[in-house]
């Protein structure tokens, strides 16, 4: 193998490499508890008025069953994994909180 040839396959290679380096490290990052902890938070902050406008007439339980259920189902979606329910729920009992204050 010549070095032209080396050279062209390096300079071919490094975009991909590039790109498999930085999903790699994002996922990376996914997995960081402070970033699990503050996804959880956003994601509760939308899902929690969500619930609260389209199923008025479930109970409060029921309510924050499905909002478990779908904080869990996206950020299980967006790459988390083995998400601490205690995060959830206290993410959701925020979101709860702050739309009461309102």
């Amino acid at each position: 193998m010549s070095t032209e040839m080396v050279i062209s396959f390096l300079q071919l290679a490094t975009p991909f490499v590039a790109f498999l380096l930085g999903v790699g490290f994002t996922a990376l990052l996914g997995r960081l508890p402070q970033n699990v902890q503050e996804a959880a938070k956003i994601v509760a902050a939308m899902v929690v008025p969500a619930i609260e406008q389209v199923a008025q007439d479930l109970s409060n339980e029921e309510k924050k069953q499905q909002a478990v259920e779908r904080v869990h189902g996206i950020l299980s979606a967006l790459g988390f994994r083995n998400i601490n329910d205690a995060l959830i729920d206290a993410a959701i009992e925020s979101a709860v909180y702050l739309l009461k204050q309102k």
